[in-house]
Order: C-alpha cells, then sequence, then structure tokens
C-alpha cells in the first residue's frame, strides 16, 4: 500500500496520463475549467469559452494562457477538427508566461507544445483512415516529444504508442514492434508514478500489436509481469500542481479513490484483453470480460471501445446459439455508431483499433435476413449505406457549399457537429444551457433548410415502407448489401406490396466481377456472355420471379457499382436484363425524396462538345459532331465547343440549364477519387479541370446531367460501399438524374447512342427507357457491349 503523499502523487500522475491534454495546462488553467475537463464536459467548456467572448474574451496573463490550452484540449476531445486546429494554431506563436525555468531549464516548451499538437493530429489522422498522413506527422511529433518531455513520461508513451500504431497500418510492421520496444525505455523517477506509468506501456504495447491484428501479442503484453523501475521517492508531480496553487485540484484527487482513476485508466486495456481473448479462441474468459465492461458505467465514455464490445459480444451470442440476444447487441452497436458521427473517438485511437463499422452493419442484416426479417433487414441496410457516406464526408469538412443560405447552412453544419460531438458525453444532457436546441432539433432544422446536404451528412434513412411508397406504377428496387472481404451478401427485391431478402452465394464474386471487366475489354471476343452469365446465375436468378415489372431501379454495393447490369443474363440477345426492364440506379434507396422534384432552371439545354484542352490527341471529333446534332434538336440550346467549352462557363452558367450535355474527357483518379475530373477548355479564371470538389461547390437546378465521356460514372468503392466520383458529385450539386458511363467509351458509337437518346427524350420517353431504346438501337450496329453498355441513368425518373 503506498504511502499517501505516494498515492497523491498516483493520483496527479494518472490525470496527467489519462487526459494528455493536461500536461502543459494543468499548472495554470482555470480550476473549474480543468474540473470540467478532467469530467469530460468538454462541450460545456467551449460552451462557456464563445460564450465569453471567444479568443477576444482571453487575458494575457499564464490564467489566459492555460484556459486557451484547455479549449484547444477540449476541441480536439469533441473532434471538432477545424476549431481544434485553428486554436492551437492561434496557441502555438503566444509566450508562455508561466513557463518556470527553474523546473526544468534544459527543454523548449514551446516545442513541447507542438509535438503535442503533431501527436494529436496523428490521431485524428488515424481515425479518419490518413495513414500515411498519421505516420508522417508522428515521425515529426515524437522526437520534439522526447526531447521535451520532463516529468510528462505518458505523453511520450502515447507518442510511442501512436506513432507505432501509424507504422502498423502504413505496413511498417518492425517500424511497429521498435515503437513497443521503446516504451519500454521510459521510466519515471518516483516508484508510485511508475506503477501507473506501467499500465499506460502495457495499454500502448497492447495498441501496437492491436493495430497489428497480432492477438496472440496483445495478450501476453497485458498478462506480462509489471517491468517497473525503481526510483529515488521524489514527488516532482505532486509539487508542480501545489507550486502552482493548485490546491483544489489536489484537494478533489484526495477526495477520488485511487481505485477509481485506475479503473477509468485501465478500462481500455481491459477491453483489449477481452477481445484479444476472443480472437485467440479463450471465448469463456472473453464472454466475462466483455460481460463485466458492459455492466461498467465506464463504459458509456468509451463510445468506440463500447460499439466494438457490443459487436464482439454479440459474435459470442452467435457462437452460444442465441440469435435472438445478437440481434439485440448488434442492434445496439449500430445506435452507438450512430451517435458518434466521426467516426472513431480517442479511446479507439489510444487502442489502435480502427474498427469496421460496415462489418456490424452487414452481420446485422445477413442474421435479420436469416430470421425471415426482411423489411428490418432492409432498413439497416440502408442506414449502413448512409452511415458509410457520412464517415467518407467527414473526412471532406472542406466541401465548399455555395447556397443562397451559405452563412446559415454553415452555422447549423457547425452546431450539428457540436450536438454530436456533446451527446457522446451522456453526463452533460442535463447540464446542457436551456436555450441549446437539441442533436434531433438540429437536424430538423438542417433537413428543412438544405435536405439535401441533410441526407449526406447525417444518418438519415427512410423506413421501409416509406420507400415502397416511393416506387412508381409498374416499378421494382432490386439492392444488394454485403461487406466486402466476406461471403455474406443480401439481396431485396421490393415492389409496392412488400419486400422479399434472400441471402447470396458471395464467395468469389469480386473475382466475377474483374472477369466480366476484363472480358468487356476485348472488342473481339465474345468472352463476356459466360463472364455475364455467372454474374446473372449470382446475382438475379435467385429473385428473378419477383422481379415482374416493366421497370427496375437497381441500387448496388461495393463492387457492384462497376457491373454493367444491363448485360446480365445467359449472353443471348433477349435475355438480357436491358432487353426486359428500363433500369435505373440509385447510390441509396432512400435518397429518392431527394431526387423527384421540379427543376426551377429557366433555358432547356446547355451542351459542352470537345473542349479545347490544349492537347491535340485529346481532340474528339466524335464528341463535336454529337453535340451539334444534339443542339440541332433543340433550336434554343446553349452550345460551346472548343475554346469556347471553358470550366469558367460551365460554373457561371449551369445553374440556369434544365438538361446539361459534357461530350468530353472524363477522368477518374482510383486512388484519389475526389480528384477525378472532367477535362474542359481552360481560361484565364480556370485550368479547365472541374474536378469533384468544384462540382460539389455548385448549386444546379439540372433535371439531367449527362456526361458523354470515358469512365465518368467510375468512383471509388470506399469502405465497401458508395462511389464517390463525378456522379455523387453532380447528385449532391442538385441534379436529379446523371447518365455517365463504366469504362472508355468508342467516339463514334456514343455520338450515335447520345443522338438516338436525345431524340427518345424529345419524344416524351422518361430517361431510363430513353437510354434502353437508344442501346437497343446501337446494338444492330455495334452488338459488342464495349460500345453501348458503358452508359448507365443514376438518379430520379
Amino acid at each position: 500500500m503506498p504511502s499517501f503523499s505516494a498515492e497523491l502523487r498516483s493520483r496527479g500522475h494518472a490525470v496527467l496520463c489519462l487526459f494528455s491534454a493536461l500536461l502543459l495546462s494543468a499548472c495554470v488553467g482555470n480550476e473549474a475549467q480543468l474540473a470540467d475537463f478532467v469530467s469530460g464536459k468538454f462541450d460545456k467548456i467551449v460552451h462557456e469559452f464563445e460564450a465569453e467572448g471567444g479568443y477576444a474574451g482571453l487575458s494575457d496573463d499564464g490564467a489566459g494562457y492555460g484556459k486557451h490550452m484547455v479549449v484547444c484540449d477540449a476541441y480536439f476531445q469533441m473532434r471538432v477538427v477545424a476549431q481544434f486546429e485553428d486554436c492551437y494554431e492561434r496557441l502555438l506563436p503566444k509566450p508562455i508566461p508561466w513557463w518556470n525555468e527553474s523546473l526544468s531549464a534544459d527543454i523548449d516548451p514551446r516545442e513541447k507544445l507542438r509535438g503535442q499538437y503533431l501527436n494529436y493530429k496523428a490521431v485524428i489522422a488515424i481515425e479518419v483512415g490518413d495513414y500515411d498522413k498519421a505516420y508522417a506527422l508522428a515521425q515529426e511529433a515524437v522526437p520534439l516529444i522526447v526531447k521535451n518531455a520532463d516529468i510528462h513520461y505518458g505523453l511520450v508513451v502515447y507518442g510511442y504508442q501512436n506513432a507505432g500504431i501509424a507504422a502498423a497500418l502504413t505496413g511498417r510492421p518492425d517500424k511497429a514492434r521498435e515503437y513497443v520496444d521503446l516504451m519500454s525505455t521510459v521510466h519515471a523517477s518516483d516508484y508510485a508514478m511508475e506503477k501507473n506509468l506501467n499500465d499506460s506501456r502495457r495499454s500502448g504495447r497492447a495498441s501496437i500489436h492491436m493495430a497489428l491484428r497480432d492477438y496472440q501479442a496483445v495478450v501476453a503484453a497485458i498478462e506480462a509481469e509489471d517491468d517497473i523501475a525503481t526510483g529515488a521517492q521524489v514527488s516532482r508531480v505532486f509539487e508542480a500542481l501545489t507550486s502552482f496553487g493548485m490546491s483544489e485540484i489536489v484537494g478533489a484527487l484526495v477526495d477520488t479513490t485511487l481505485s477509481d482513476w485506475q479503473n477509468l485508466l485501465t478500462f481500455p486495456l481491459n477491453y483489449m484483453y477481452a477481445k484479444g481473448l476472443y480472437e485467440t479462441g479463450r471465448v469463456d474468459e472473453a464472454r466475462t470480460g466483455f460481460d463485466k465492461a458492459l455492466a461498467s458505467p465506464l463504459v458509456a465514455n468509451f463510445g468506440a471501445i463500447y460499439y466494438s464490445i457490443l459487436a464482439d459480444r454479440a459474435r459470442i451470442a452467435l457462437r452460444d446459439g442465441d440469435v435472438d440476444k445478437a440481434i439485440d447487441l448488434f442492434k445496439r452497436a449500430v445506435e452507438e455508431v450512430e451517435r458518434r458521427r466521426k467516426s472513431l473517438d480517442t479511446e479507439t485511437s489510444k487502442i489502435g483499433f480502427v474498427g469496421d463499422k460496415q462489418a456490424i452493419y452487414a452481420e446485422l442484416v445477413v442474421h435479420l435476413t436469416r430470421q425471415g426479417r426482411a423489411a428490418e433487414a432492409f432498413e439497416y441496410a440502408e442506414r449502413g449505406k448512409a452511415r458509410a457516406l457520412v464517415d467518407l464526408l467527414a473526412q471532406r469538412e472542406d466541401l465548399p457549399l455555395v447556397r443562397p443560405d451559405q452563412g446559415q447552412v454553415a452555422n447549423l453544419l457547425r452546431e450539428l457537429q457540436m450536438e454530436e460531438a456533446a451527446t457522446a458525453t451522456p453526463e452533460l444532457s442535463d447540464q446542457r444551457p436551456a436555450d441549446r436546441r437539441s442533436l434531433s432539433g438540429v437536424k430538423a432544422q438542417l433537413r428543412e433548410r438544405a435536405p439535401e446536404l441533410a441526407s449526406l451528412v447525417t444518418v438519415s434513412t427512410q423506413g421501409e415502407a416509406d420507400i415502397r411508397a416511393r416506387l412508381g406504377p409498374d416499378e421494382q428496387l432490386l439492392e444488394f448489401f454485403f461487406r466486402a472481404g466476406t461471403d455474406s451478401v443480401v439481396a431485396f427485391a421490393m415492389s409496392a406490396e412488400g419486400t422479399k431478402a434472400v441471402e447470396l452465394d458471395g464467395d468469389g464474386l469480386p473475382e466475377d466481377i474483374r472477369a466480366l471487366r476484363r472480358a468487356l475489354a476485348d472488342p473481339a471476343s465474345d468472352g463476356w456472355r459466360g463472364a455475364a452469365a455467372r454474374l446473372h446465375d449470382r446475382l438475379i436468378a435467385p429473385l428473378e420471379s419477383e422481379l415482374t415489372a416493366e421497370r427496375l431501379i437497381v441500387v448496388p454495393h461495393g463492387g457492384l457499382h462497376y457491373v454493367p447490369f444491363a448485360i446480365l443474363g445467359n449472353g443471348r440477345d433477349g435475355d438480357m436484363l436491358v432487353d426486359r426492364f428500363a433500369m435505373r440506379l440509385l447510390p441509396s434507396a432512400s435518397v429518392m425524396a431527394f431526387l423527384d422534384k421540379d427543376t426551377s432552371a429557366e433555358s432547356d439545354l446547355m451542351i459542352l462538345g470537345n473542349p479545347d484542352v490544349g492537347v491535340p490527341h485529346l481532340a474528339l471529333p466524335g464528341a463535336e459532331a454529337e453535340a451539334n446534332a444534339i443542339a440541332g434538336m433543340w433550336p434554343d440550346a446553349e452550345l460551346l465547343i472548343g475554346r469556347n467549352a471553358t470550366e469558367s462557363a460551365f460554373k457561371k452558367q449551369s445553374d440556369r440549364f434544365r438538361v446539361l450535355h459534357l461530350a468530353s474527357h472524363g477522368q477518374f483518379n482510383p486512388d484519389e477519387p475526389l480528384t477525378s475530373r472532367m477535362l474542359l477548355a481552360p481560361d484565364g479564371g480556370n485550368d479547365g479541370n472541374l474536378t469533384v470538389p468544384e462540382i460539389y461547390g455548385l448549386r444546379l437546378n439540372a433535371d439531367l446531367v449527362t456526361l458523354s465521356a470515358c469512365e465518368t460514372g467510375l468512383g471509388d468503392v470506399a469502405g465497401g460501399d458508395d462511389v464517390i466520383g463525378l456522379t455523387r458529385g453532380f447528385l449532391y450539386a442538385g441534379a436529379a438524374s446523371i447518365v455517365a458511363s463504366l469504362w472508355q467509351v468508342p467516339d463514334q458509337p456514343t455520338q450515335q447512342l447520345m443522338t438516338a437518346f436525345y431524340e427518345n427524350l424529345r419524344s416524351g420517353q422518361d430517361k431510363s427507357a430513353a437510354l434502353r431504346d437508344a442501346q437497343t438501337a446501337l446494338r444492330l450496329s455495334f452488338p459488342h457491349p464495349v460500345n453501348w453498355a458503358a452508359f448507365q441513368v443514376t438518379g430520379g425518373r
């Protein structure tokens, strides 16, 4: 049993290890503010700071500096990333008014602060999946932290931990294990502090092994004997607290039992131990560990750990044969995921476990399907797709907003982010100021003000019955949901009368998709017929008897975004889906509510054809002929050819037209899909590269956008879900429908296809029927599907 003074020192160091944001500010901040921080009341800190005038309300003395620092770290804990970075960028240049050189004259406090800031940025980069950036930030942060650590040993361990996790996730296992070894070199000079630091080392080692998916090593690291180094019985942390007048904080520590702090510190460690036991087959021990964690009042403070525990406990329930309990646990895990919009939170980065949230949805959908609960399974499939898009867009907070009410919408988005972060701390619900709106209230106003934006930044889906009610006459929906890398695939066939769900065999499905794409690349071969027949047998045949309507909405998932559904069948004319259905695609069924709308465009048609991009071999004479032919059908069409088909003209005028037609080159970047682009003519105002982020910034009134170009329908199947590419960009910008291609399309057949498509539109056909009939006609002259099957309608009718 440690002495009273040693226990105090141990508690003080525990605070500093657990809340690394206090490593520098604990000596100077407002005591009530620090107490709020220690209690996890980050939203309260930020709200009070902003109510007091923000940065303008900070004093220039030590108290103002400390308050500034705590606010920065509150933003970090809440993952309000833009505000966190702005706060630190304002803080770093400031002189540190309270620094006492006699305490640690050999360190540079500004370097330490910068190291801490870079370390936090590495954590955020890990959480959003930018592992290369995380590794680079960690490499810069660790030397600064180590050189200037002083008494803050836990910060060194935390730096090694994040660097090791980033190394593991960037495919540097040997480097990751180097950081594991480096943790053994970090020791405190006080035995009691060293004992608590040992928990940090064990947790750090286990975290890196978790990132390496080396669960045997996770268990071994946690079960290892303490590696405590004895040292002089000094009390520098305790003295640091008291020497700066922190008597109330010290008193609070005295009133808090040591076991409470240790439980809080070791909760992530206990989770990793249970997870390691589960993954290494020690299921009975894991079950006990998970149940103990779920019974703890601490679990709600560890959101990412919480949903992971629920999901793993559900998997154990399945092993135990208790399917109902498993479904209930998976549902609880989904609710926790959706309660925390920001993908992964602080504790996830601490333990290095980047959870696959889509796996939770996928498993829940599969087991609901097996239980015959098709409507529920469908709704969770839709929620999973919405959740994946939220996570992807959460990484792109710089996507521009161009709207008449831009300022109000931006404020709503910021309030949404703050409220979702506050919701992650349940104990704050009773302390929310009376004038603060609830999370549901903010979401409701955002849906009212900008429904198309709300659908992208919140997990907002419609019920199965609501979606059925939106189906048109003689229209059905075929939706797929599966988790990449597994053989769990579910297909839904929906009509106005009801929904049927079947589990498909997904084993080898990605290979079959790639085989079809490869076969289509050879115009001289009929090898595509066999590949199309195999995919038809796997994807369509199990539900074929349910598909009796003339119109079909297809909602792909994962790699199915790359499948030309029109050609699926036995490969013979008359038996392909294009012969049976007028088809359109949707990224999710829930977006139907935002697509069927009246356009307010003042003009009919704008055409940009064969833009002069300054590279002779990229000229498209067929595209120019196509543009002229279509313009001939619309006497009042705005036709821009060659040098006049500029990016600036498109940006300035596109909101005026009901139909936009771009006959140009499109380039898809699979490594960075948000840099995919349409090539238009450059001018003094723009470079001619119309990229996805620029498209997101448009405000269109278009009923139809046709991208008569190569690969415009391709996109990154990120997270096994939605396509983020040109098509999604135009839907986000306000287009009701997009016609785009899945591969590089030949010039002459495309000219004929597009001319026939617009002739059909002019005759009164809807978009999906107009495209099908144009493809059917073109097949007479160009039978190979490489010439006609690339184009698809995505969006509304």
